[in-house]
């Protein structure tokens, strides 16, 4: 049984969820945005913390809002100590230029697995070929976090 309330911020969805017996906890559903300007120092660009502790993410969206100059385009989109967790092997042109977008859920775009789960903060990572002379990725995310679950 779940009991949905909104917030007013349409940002969060929170629900009582009942997990069986004294097993209750809260599941809520937020939404996360932020542009990334990428490293011009090296080639890994790094977001502190971007994934809170406990999350599940459902879908993560990537956006180039910025072309990544220096012909610098990520090949990989990692989380924490995994450079590839989200995804690897990504060619020239697929996140470089102007408006390329990528999405990646329970299964991503690329057939590859999902996201891990932390019950720490993650950083999330972009791998680039080449230091990128300038750019911006906007990220957009929505997860679940699950709390008070066998209290």
């Amino acid at each position: 049984m779940a009991d949905y309330n909104s917030n007013n911020t349409g940002a969060q969805i929170d629900a009582a969820v009942d997990f069986g017996q004294n097993m209750d906890g809260t599941l809520t559903i937020h939404h996360k945005e932020k542009a990334i300007t990428v490293s011009t120092s090296g080639t890994t660009t790094t977001d502190s913390n971007f994934f809170p502790a406990n999350c599940i993410p459902i879908v993560l969206i990537t956006k180039v809002t910025t072309a990544i100059t220096n012909d610098a385009f990520i090949t990989s989109i990692g989380v924490g100590s995994d450079a590839d967790a989200i995804a690897g092997s990504l060619g020239d042109g697929v996140l470089e230029e102007l408006n390329d977008i990528l999405a990646f859920g329970g299964t991503n775009s690329l057939g590859t697995a999902g996201f891990p789960i932390a019950n720490s903060a993650q950083n999330l990572t972009f791998t680039h070929n080449d230091t990128p002379g300038a750019g911006v990725v906007y990220v957009d995310m929505y997860y679940y976090v699950v709390t008070g679950y066998g209290s």
